[in-house]
């Protein structure tokens, strides 16, 4: 697969280009709500664009156009982000039509519980039998 980069900056060499266009928030015609112009992902050579991202024409034959596809991610992009950019929405559209997943991002949180002992010269250790030694105490066992 070329370079998104270089997809992104000369779209038409790769057999498409981004049109702007009105998306909204569902509906057709004049139902929904506007969500402002998009760019909406439009092929121009069908070969081009074949030879291009091989397997993605054929991909779109089931009723998911590109147009279809590049305005459910215009979508979801601005229900998440009211004021992201037009230029942002470009590799947005592109990599939903390819068919590229966005890798996803989770945070986990872990709580780590350590015990942490106080040593008789002020200081602090992790270590049980050091710390019953320190005080001569008896070992556990």
């Amino acid at each position: 697969m070329p370079e998104m980069k270089d997809v992104l900056a000369n779209p038409l060499n790769y057999g498409f280009e981004f049109v702007a266009d009105e998306v909204k928030t569902d509906g057709q015609g004049d139902k929904g709500t506007s969500l402002g112009d998009g760019p909406i992902l439009t092929v121009r050579n069908v070969g081009q664009f074949s030879n291009a991202f091989p397997g993605r024409i054929e991909g779109m034959l089931d009723g998911s156009s590109a147009r279809v596809i590049s305005q459910r991610v215009i979508r979801n992009a601005r229900k998440h982000n009211s004021r992201i950019s037009y230029e942002a929405l470009k590799p947005l559209a592109l990599a939903a039509v390819l068919g590229v997943r966005a890798p996803r991002v989770s945070t986990v949180e872990v709580k780590v519980e350590v015990q942490v002992f106080p040593m008789p010269d002020g200081t602090t250790t992790r270590n049980r039998a050091e710390f019953l030694e320190a005080y001569g105490l008896p070992a556990e066992g």
